[in-house]
């Protein structure tokens, strides 16, 4: 395997004279130390800038030929070849002194021997420590290089999982229902605020003719893909038993056995039908484990509709009770998921169905889709929000 240099083979003369200033510092501090004359230190600089940039010249041909090599071969040969180039840089360097007329006597063997010595140490010196420092660039630019890539995989990912998130919320809003089926004497809202991009969440009304219809909330466990897919099989099973003559508890148990079928373990749903008729001001429901929705009415308790049975998806066998209830002009049924009750404040302090149903008495004499309005603002301004479940309200006003 051939070591990662990418040595371009130009000649950097910046460069070059500040690692030889480097080390000609070096060397002087230590003549310094050692109380040397300025012959020394004129000597230093002349051998470092001869062996240095000859060093600097001869490094890339040199650079091309040890990247063959690895471990202990290579570095053997740089030292090699900086002694080489030391002989080669001390002759420059006491050629240069001679003409200078440095030293009053002169002699090109005894300076070029007092010189080598120097030439020695920093040639091969020099050569190392350029050709890591090269390597090492080299390295981190490919490194750097492989980062960017990555990053703008990542990022081409993220806006490709955006979209298909977008398409996926798209999708599910169109299972819900863009125009809420009305009846005579009732005025029926709905509003869905998922947490993610797509959540479990639901909710529905069907229209049975002009006297009656049959509205359904329900509360996948999680949130995402996997929750909105089970969103999905649920909203299919209601609009495939849902009918003015199956009775809720009926509906409940077919959709609780094609559930069990096609759920996950650990996997569950929380679910409410109701069919309302009309003409008899007669409300039927079963609760399949959900959130018991709230019936408020003048001057008398919060009525909670919550008999009916488990959840859907746990037992495949369970048979569901129903119940039904006779409303009244001005009666108010809200039901909800518990992303509405569980949003919490700054403090980690949930909303609370406490504060819901003080709030559902506070606007009771409001319309349905005026008491939707007001609860969710309530709601979101408590949380700021940030919602940690997606949050379904359905609102049902008898007039």
């Amino acid at each position: 395997m051939k070591l990662p240099l990418q040595f371009e083979g130009s000649y950097d003369w910046a460069r070059a004279q500040r690692i030889n200033l480097l080390v000609f510092v070096a060397v002087a501090l230590l003549g310094w130390a050692f109380g040397q004359q300025y012959q020394f230190l004129i000597g230093t600089c002349v051998y470092t800038l001869c062996c240095g940039n000859l060093s600097f010249l001869a490094g890339p041909p040199l650079f091309r030929i040890a990247s063959r090599y690895r471990g202990a071969a290579l570095f053997s040969f740089l030292i090699a070849a900086g002694l080489v180039l030391g002989v080669i840089g001390s002759s420059l360097a006491a050629l240069i002194l001679g003409m200078l007329h440095v030293f009053p006597d002169y002699s090109f063997v005894r300076t070029f021997i007092a010189g080598s010595r120097i030439a020695f140490i920093v040639t091969p010196v020099v050569l190392i420590v350029l050709y890591l420092y090269d390597s090492t660039r080299a390295t981190l630019e490919n490194r750097a290089v492989e980062l960017e890539k990555a990053v703008e995989s990542g990022s081409a990912r993220l806006r490709q999982q955006d979209e298909e998130f977008q398409k996926a919320r798209e999708i599910q809003r169109g299972l819900l229902p863009n125009q809420i089926a009305q009846l005579h004497g009732y005025q029926i809202t709905g509003a869905w605020q998922p947490a993610l991009a797509v959540g479990g969440d639901y909710y529905d009304v069907l229209s049975f003719g002009d006297s009656a219809i049959g509205f359904a909330i329900g509360d996948v466990v999680g949130k995402g893909i996997s929750a909105a897919l089970l969103m999905a099989n649920l909203q299919a099973a209601v609009r495939a038993y849902g009918s003015d003559k199956a009775e809720p508890r009926r509906v409940c148990e077919q959709i609780n056995t094609v559930i069990c079928s096609n759920i996950a373990l650990g996997k569950f749903i929380t679910f409410f039908y109701g069919v309302l008729d009309g003409g008899r001001r007669k409300l039927t429901y079963c609760n399949a484990g959900h959130n018991p929705p709230i019936l408020v009415r003048d001057g008398a308790p919060i009525i909670k509709l919550d008999r009916g049975g488990a959840l859907l998806g746990v037992f495949p066998d369970w048979q569901f009770e129903q119940a039904t209830l006779d409303l009244l002009p001005g009666d108010r049924v809200i039901l909800y998921t518990d992303g509405v009750t569980e949003a919490e404040n700054a403090a980690g302090e949930e909303f609370g169905e406490e504060r819901l149903e003080a709030l559902v008495r506070l606007y009771s004499s409001s319309s349905a889709a005026e008491i939707q309005s007001r609860l969710l603002e309530e709601v979101t301004r408590y949380c700021d929000g940030n919602f940690r479940d997606d949050a379904t309200l359905l609102v049902i006003a008898v007039r």
